[in-house]
């Protein structure tokens, strides 16, 4: 949260940004924290180091497919996923058809 706020600066208020840790293919916990009414949402890549970089990008992967593919895309907030593969890239466009 620290960075996140030295980041925004003058930006940052603690009203207006959730941040949530723990698993992103838990969608009773994305709805806790109402994903679909988000301006943006941040998908950090898993752990590449501990789970390697394919891990990482199919857990991004599942979030976009999974979660977010009950929000119009429309409606859909803006979406920054991290992807360690950039090959990656054009699978996270065709599963996630909001802003990405």
């Amino acid at each position: 949260m620290q960075e996140v706020k030295l980041q925004l600066g003058e930006h940052w208020n603690v009203r207006k940004i959730i941040l949530r840790s723990g698993s992103t293919l838990r969608l009773d916990h994305l709805q806790r924290v109402d994903f679909a009414h988000a301006a943006a949402i941040l998908i950090p890549a898993a752990d590449a180091i501990t789970t390697g970089p394919i891990h990482a990008d199919a857990r991004t992967m599942k979030t976009l497919g999974a979660a977010l593919d009950e929000v119009p895309a429309e409606e859909a907030p803006i979406v920054v996923a991290e992807i360690q593969d950039s090959r990656q890239t054009r699978r996270a466009r065709a599963l996630f058809k909001g802003p990405l």
